[in-house]
């Protein structure tokens, strides 16, 4: 059997066919250990003091300004982490991005470009 030594990787999205290929996707990365999926910013929150995850994609179409909220105490309390951000629109980029978030991506973007800034985000965590 062989053993990953990798980075955690926290998925806070809503239950659905994004966030479950979003998690198929984290798995084949092998930098990443292991994925863990919420589905609310209480359990978001929760998840990152308990784990300091490398890595947080966060969805921002989450209920009320849910994304923002989360995007700011991590950015405040969890700096090690780093955070991709996937919006809807222009204004969900923008908002995230003055938000502090590490990347943005709007939906519709090439997945190779998704490959690219979380194996960058991953390497300026140390993990390899």
């Amino acid at each position: 059997m062989i053993m990953k030594n990798g980075a955690l990787a926290l998925i806070v999205a809503k239950a659905g066919p994004l966030r479950d290929s979003l998690q198929v996707f984290l798995m084949t990365l092998p930098q990443v250990e292991t994925v863990k999926l919420v589905d609310d910013t209480p359990s978001a929150l929760r998840m990152i003091t308990e784990r300091n995850p490398a890595l947080v994609l966060l969805d921002a179409t989450l209920s009320g300004d849910g994304t923002l909220t989360a995007l700011r105490w991590i950015k405040a309390k969890s700096s090690q982490s780093r955070v991709l951000v996937l919006a809807d629109d222009i204004q969900q980029q923008q908002d995230a991005t003055a938000a502090g978030a590490d990347a943005v991506f709007v939906i519709g973007f090439p997945v190779a470009s998704l490959l690219e800034t979380i194996e960058r985000l991953l390497s300026e965590q140390g993990v390899e």
